[in-house]
């Protein structure tokens, strides 16, 4: 398998290595403390989620489920709209759990607000209270979009890393940058993003680390995957 291979067949093949070498796959709802080797499957959907819906399936027929983490201010797709409901209301068939991609630092900057932990968390709590009720879910995980990170050396100062992870608090039981999942913590953290494995690529890390957060963008894989630019198509 080719460590710049972004085809379906790879990741696949990738779940299927993971759990022959004793490790539990699965969202960020059900990881336990005391799991020793743990692959923990998240996917933030930036453009595509049709995309999310192949890859969902593919963890069914491995037997495994993920967090999907969705937009709902995203410019690229409607998470209400009726094509995406569809989609995701497939993926929570298959098992998966929805996750919020939230967007609240991104929504202030474009609208000129100053960043106050007031105004981000009403955000959070009625991008949540909308995800719950329309989705008939209880959301428990987020994941923050767009803060630039492609590995393990933040981009971002201090503070807006506290100001992300204050969402937790109150309103969310997962954040996937909290110290128990990232930095600081037992787990590494390897993600594909741009369509480049900055630490390279999940399969070279097999028995490497006992705990890994793996993050995998849909809209980069393929099931015939010729180009490996930074530019996709939708």
């Amino acid at each position: 398998m080719s460590c710049k291979d972004f085809t379906f067949d790879h990741y696949r093949k990738t779940l299927y290595m993971f759990q022959a070498a004793g490790y539990e796959l699965v969202p960020f709802r059900y990881y336990k403390k005391d799991m020793r080797k743990v692959l923990i499957l998240r996917h933030d959907i930036e453009f595509n989620p049709l995309r999310a819906l192949e890859i969902a399936k593919i963890e069914k027929e491995v037997g495994v489920s993920s967090t999907f983490f969705l937009r709902l201010h995203a410019n690229e797709y409607n998470a209400f709209g009726f094509n995406t409901t569809n989609i995701v209301d497939q993926i929570i068939e298959l098992g998966h759990e929805i996750g919020l991609h939230s967007e609240g630092l991104f929504f202030m900057d474009v609208m000129g607000i100053k960043r106050d932990y007031r105004e981000y968390v009403q955000t959070l709590r009625e991008d949540k209270k909308m995800m719950d009720e329309f989705f008939n879910i209880n959301v428990v995980s987020v994941a923050p979009h767009g803060d630039n990170r492609a590995k393990k050396d933040s981009l971002l100062g201090d503070f807006e890393m506290d100001f992300m992870r204050y969402d937790q608090h109150g309103i969310f039981e997962k954040h996937v940058y909290s110290t128990e999942f990232f930095g600081g913590s037992e787990f590494i953290y390897l993600s594909d993003s741009n369509g480049i494995w900055q630490e390279g690529c999940i399969c070279e890390h097999l028995n490497n680390h006992n705990k890994i957060q793996m993050l995998t963008h849909p809209y980069l894989w393929y099931e015939k995957h010729y180009y490996l630019g930074r530019t996709y198509p939708q």
